[in-house]
């Protein structure tokens, strides 16, 4: 139940993080804020929530470079169909579903209703991506540095995979 709570919130969370990055791409240069450029990019997300970390210069240069790679991969998704609306209906959904009261299964199925089957795939890949990146991101870290962060950020790097192994053992 927990792994499943903890994946529909990392997908809640890539789904916000899949509007601004597509809608900073069509963003006006001039709206570009502080010295990172994009201050809701994925990465400009990423780089704030690991300030307690303090990370090395080459750790940030690496995010950045792994967060401009999914920023593309998040662009290039616009073609098959993922748009700011699309994934601002889904977080919407998402979250009226948890105000309902909603949680598990349950919650995963009253947020995709009333999407067809080709937005579920895409929106599918985005979380896939963003997954990924952040995964790539929590691998960078030293042990001291996952310690220095709180708990829910080391848990959002991880994944929903993160669980895995505990709970009831299938019979065999």
């Amino acid at each position: 139940m927990k792994r499943v709570i903890s994946c529909l919130s990392v997908l809640a969370l890539a789904a916000v993080v899949c509007v601004s990055a597509v809608a900073q791409d069509d963003a006006p240069a001039k709206k570009k804020k502080g010295k990172g450029g994009g201050g809701n990019s994925i990465v400009a997300q990423i780089m704030k929530s690991l300030e307690a970390a303090k990370l090395t210069d080459d750790q940030e240069a690496k995010i950045k470079e792994l967060g401009a790679a999914v920023q593309e991969q998040i662009k290039a998704l616009s073609t098959e169909g993922l748009t700011p609306e699309l994934t601002k209906k889904r977080a919407e959904a998402l979250k009226a579903a948890r105000e309902a009261g909603k949680k598990g299964k349950d919650l995963a199925a009253a947020a995709n209703e009333g999407f067809s089957e080709a937005e579920k795939t895409v929106l599918t890949k985005s979380n896939e991506i963003t997954t990924k990146f952040r995964k790539q991101v929590l691998a960078l870290l030293t042990d001291e540095q996952k310690q220095a962060l709180p708990e829910a950020v080391v848990r959002t790097l991880a994944g929903p995979e993160q669980g895995k192994g505990k709970g009831k053992k299938k019979a065999e």
